[in-house]
């Protein structure tokens, strides 16, 4: 029996170039990712806050159980963790996650 359809074929991982597939995918994608992060909210208890931007500027956020509440409990506890080891003489936050992503590409 012949394929009438090319089914689901694996896509190269480089900028889309036609506007109007670049729209379509960032809103499938984007779907996709708050879905992810509302399993994770329904099945791990946790809280999530996403922000994304699209090419155009325009923000688009999910949170649980608000974005709000969810950012700023994150960024009281950054701060706290910024002021310790900045007055121990360790790399503040930011500086310590960008070493971590480095450490782990290579």
């Amino acid at each position: 029996m012949e394929k009438k359809t090319q089914g689901r074929m694996k896509i190269d991982m480089e900028k889309i170039k036609s506007k109007d597939y670049l729209q379509v995918t960032f809103s499938k994608r984007r779907n996709g990712l708050f879905k992810k992060a509302s399993e994770l909210c329904t099945l791990c208890g946790a809280e999530t806050a996403i922000v994304v931007y699209s090419s155009a500027g325009k923000a688009f956020s999910f949170g649980h159980p608000c974005v709000e509440s969810t950012m700023d409990k994150f960024l009281a506890t950054a701060s706290l963790i910024e002021i310790g080891e900045s007055s121990m003489g360790v790399p503040s936050f930011p500086d310590y996650h960008r070493n971590i992503g480095i450490n782990k590409l290579n």
